[in-house]
């Protein structure tokens, strides 16, 4: 048998044919005595004994092998010693489900299962290689099921290399279309179209290639390392695509972007009242030392010149709001010179004259008790308590 790569177009007198895979003689061909393609090529045969006293299966023996369309929903495995010399045929019903095997004597034996709850399988069948094996049950399954979507830039065929940590999660038989995204990997079906299955990155611990000593199988198998929160815990998944490189390089773009995890993280709850989602920030609470409760009508400031100019709310709902951006924009402590100069003008706002404040109309004094706040504070929705600071006269300050 020569090496010839897949899906290369032959001439040959029988039509167009196509490469099936590795092997020369494997090929997908159209004759005209059949209603459709069929598959063709050695493979190693493992079928069930009826008689045997000492075992339900046959030994593993290279046969010439046939898959085609049957009568009715069926397909056939006609198995042989050559071309033209079939020796048994097996009905293989539409349903069926193909997938990987373990066998103690063939490294890349695969099955074809029944459908049923109780999985039973009617052949075994083995390659020399898995790119040969994976071929193989390609074509099997595209003959049950056609695909009907076309594989994407940017999206990768494959199928599962099934093993004991697969099986537990019932995985075996998974093939499909594979898609990369923020939130983690999905495969869905070629045929349909809907998701079989789809892993978040926090399910995945890492990915890479797997090392083989099969020549041709190189760069075509990778192992998915599950995390924990994987459904059946830490382990290994493989799988096989012929675009290894490139699948394993658009997986690492993903992969190492932070944001996907921010993606998979739930919000924060929503607080009761709008003032809880605030931050409380504070300064030194001794630079407010007033709080003047203003009437509701515009009122009069009088000078030491006894000179009176009127200020309206707009003008005092101006400079609190100032302040008060002024103190969310900063942090805590007043770390920033310049927000602490900003902030200390807040004075210059207010006359220093006692004087000037005992001419100002409808002023209550408060006892010193009374619990007082910052104007600078009702305005950013914080309420501070102010300690009483007296003056120089031993007086409180109102």
């Amino acid at each position: 048998d020569t090496s010839v790569p897949p899906r290369s177009p032959l001439s040959t007198a029988a039509g167009e044919c196509l490469v099936f895979g590795i092997l020369a003689s494997d090929i997908l061909r159209f004759t005209p005595a059949m209603t459709g393609p069929e598959i063709c090529g050695h493979v190693d045969v493992k079928v069930p004994s009826k008689g045997r006293k000492f075992g339900q299966w046959k030994a593993w023996r290279r046969q010439w092998c046939i898959v085609r369309y049957g009568h009715g929903s069926t397909l056939q495995l006609v198995l042989g010693s050559g071309h033209n010399n079939p020796t048994s045929c097996i009905d293989i019903p539409y349903n069926a489900i193909i997938c990987r095997s373990e066998s103690r004597s063939r490294q890349f034996a695969f099955g074809v299962y029944s459908s049923s709850s109780v999985r039973q399988p009617i052949v075994f069948l083995a390659a020399r290689s898995e790119t040969e094996a994976q071929q193989w049950m390609l074509r099997i399954r595209n003959l049950i099921s056609p695909p009907k979507i076309p594989v994407e830039a940017g999206k990768f065929s494959v199928s599962l290399i099934d093993n004991a940590h697969s099986r537990i999660a019932g995985l075996a038989g998974l093939f499909g279309t594979m898609s990369v995204g923020l939130t983690g990997i999905t495969i869905n079906d070629p045929v349909t179209g809907q998701i079989r299955m789809h892993w978040r990155w926090s399910q995945v611990n890492g990915i890479t290639l797997r090392l083989t000593s099969v020549a041709e199988d190189v760069n075509h198998i990778l192992v998915l390392h599950t995390s924990s929160e994987f459904s059946c815990g830490e382990g290994l998944l493989e799988l096989f695509c012929l675009e290894g490189v490139a699948l394993m390089a658009h997986l690492s773009l993903y992969q190492n972007k932070p944001s996907h995890r921010l993606t998979t993280s739930p919000l924060p709850p929503i607080p009761h009242h709008p003032l809880l989602a605030f931050r409380r920030l504070s300064r030194s609470e001794g630079d407010l030392r007033r709080w003047l409760p203003l009437p509701d009508a515009n009122f009069h400031l009088r000078t030491q010149s006894v000179s009176r100019t009127r200020v309206s709310h707009d003008k005092v709902a101006t400079s609190l709001v100032t302040a008060g951006l002024g103190l969310m924009l900063t942090t805590p402590g007043c770390s920033e010179p310049d927000s602490l100069h900003d902030y200390q003008c807040l004075d210059t706002l207010w006359p220093d004259d006692f004087d000037t404040l005992s001419d100002l109309p409808d002023i209550r004094r408060y006892q010193n008790n009374a619990r007082r706040e910052s104007g600078v504070s009702i305005a950013s929705g914080i309420y501070e308590e102010i300690e009483e600071q007296p003056n120089s006269n031993g007086e409180d300050l109102t």
